[in-house]
């Protein structure tokens, strides 16, 4: 039992928790300054602080707070996925397509089916960085982040820009996720910075795989791909959660996917 420090020192946020009752919450909610609507029960929750209210370089610690000692079940972790993943992908994507005074019918068929491609394509995204960000010890910061990186974990010292595909970004994009990354790693040295791809352009080189290093803007980033970065992630429990996952997606797959 210990009290919850800031760790990330350069940025403007905290990690709280919550306890249930209502007082304590209130109380948290005030001392903290955080925003009302990051609180959730129960929860180790990654929190900015209010507009007006930023403190660089200092340790913050949220007052009288203690974190419990957080076990991991893998059970109810795949139910909270099912549900999630569920929610994903009952989420409506709409059909509008860009006009072209060109258009005939069947381009038009075909245009929409591009449009489903790449909805679907960012629904996985999104189950993704909802299954790594939900896994042991793991949180995901969406876009609230500050850093405008994916996925965090304060306890073994992981940061993550997260892409489903080693061909998501294009050449700008990948660089201004390095850069982050290596912004983020020289104000927290002690930090693994990560840029990960769930897959590459083929099965053989998806199921194998690679964790490489390389030094971008000075400092040490991580590129990992395949099921190396999956196995890297959740270890014993990797093949377990991959056929959990796909079996979940066929299950709900009516719904716009």
């Amino acid at each position: 039992m210990k009290k919850i420090e800031i760790i990330l020192n350069h940025y403007n946020f905290c990690i709280i928790v919550n306890k249930k009752s209502n007082k304590q919450t209130q109380y948290i909610k005030n001392m903290a300054n955080i925003e009302e609507n990051f609180i959730e029960d129960g929860e180790i929750i990654l929190a900015p602080l209010k507009k007006g209210k930023k403190r660089k370089n200092k340790n913050i610690v949220a007052p009288e707070v203690v974190a419990p000692e957080v076990e991991f079940y893998l059970r109810e972790y795949l139910e909270k996925m099912e549900i999630i993943i569920k929610d994903i992908l009952e989420k409506p994507s709409k059909e509008i397509l860009t006009y072209d005074i060109l258009d005939t019918d069947v381009n038009i068929t075909n245009k929409l089916i591009v449009l489903k491609e790449k909805q679907r394509q960012m629904k996985i995204g999104d189950i993704w960085q909802e299954v790594l960000g939900n896994y042991n010890g793991f949180i995901n910061i969406k876009k609230r982040h500050e850093t405008g990186l994916d996925i965090l974990s304060t306890t073994r010292k992981i940061i993550i820009e997260l892409k489903n595909r080693t061909n998501t970004d294009n050449a700008s994009a990948k660089k201004t996720n390095w850069d982050k990354l290596a912004n983020f790693k020289r104000n927290n040295p002690d930090y693994i910075c990560i840029y990960a791809n769930i897959n590459d352009d083929t099965e053989e080189k998806t199921l194998g795989g690679y964790i490489k290093k390389k030094i971008h803007n000075g400092v040490e980033i991580e590129h990992c791909v395949g099921y190396a970065f999956l196995k890297f992630m959740m270890g014993d429990d990797t093949n377990i959660v991959i056929d959990f996952v796909k079996n979940t997606i066929n299950k709900y797959n009516k719904y716009n996917l």
